[in-house]
């Protein structure tokens, strides 16, 4: 979204915005769409992103349920843009299906099948998320090597945020130091 800011629309699923409604209103709220009534939201929000060639990034998409995930792909399916799951392994279990013809529908959409998980996260992915920060190499090594954890690029940023707060600068020592206190490496 930072680096296309015209084509990317992002929304962060909750639990409590995990029903079509609740979709509808993060989408409508991203496209500036008024409607009040879920139906007409999502007839607006389709109207608002056919034949624009954005992308639709759902973060947090394992809160959603496979009713939801069969919405969004309909919002898709109508409008032409593309939709990124982004999420745990439930999402991509969910999308899936284990094959099940119920869930052909969506695993017939996958563009690219990829299951990308956390050991999959190279140096570069680091390096980008935090390529607006000037910090010492071997910091971004630490986040790198956390990244490969059960914690995930969420808690390389976690140990990041919590360093920058305690420590004022990101240093190589603080990030270690972080990284130790919230016992994770």
């Amino acid at each position: 979204k930072k680096q296309n800011p015209d084509t990317a629309v992002v929304i962060t699923i909750s639990p409590c915005f995990a029903t079509m409604t609740g979709v509808n209103e993060l989408l409508a709220e991203e496209l500036h769409v008024q409607e009040k009534v879920s139906r007409k939201i999502q007839k607006e929000c389709i109207k608002k992103l056919r034949g624009t060639n954005r992308v639709v990034i759902v973060d947090e998409a394992q809160h959603l349920t496979v009713r939801v995930i069969n919405h969004l792909r309909c919002i898709a399916d109508e409008s032409g843009v593309g939709m990124a799951f982004i999420g745990n392994d439930e999402i991509y279990t969910k999308m899936h299906g284990s094959g099940q013809a119920a869930y052909a529908q969506l695993f017939s959409r996958i563009a690219d099948p990829e299951h990308v998980v956390t050991h999959d996260v190279k140096r570069k992915d680091i390096e980008l998320l935090f390529e607006d920060i000037d910090m010492p190499d071997e910091a971004i090594e630490i986040l790198y090597k956390i990244s490969h954890t059960n914690y995930g690029v969420r808690g390389a940023v976690n140990v990041f945020l919590n360093a920058a707060s305690a420590f004022g600068t990101i240093t190589t020592e603080g990030v270690a130091a972080m990284a130790k206190k919230m016992s994770i490496v």
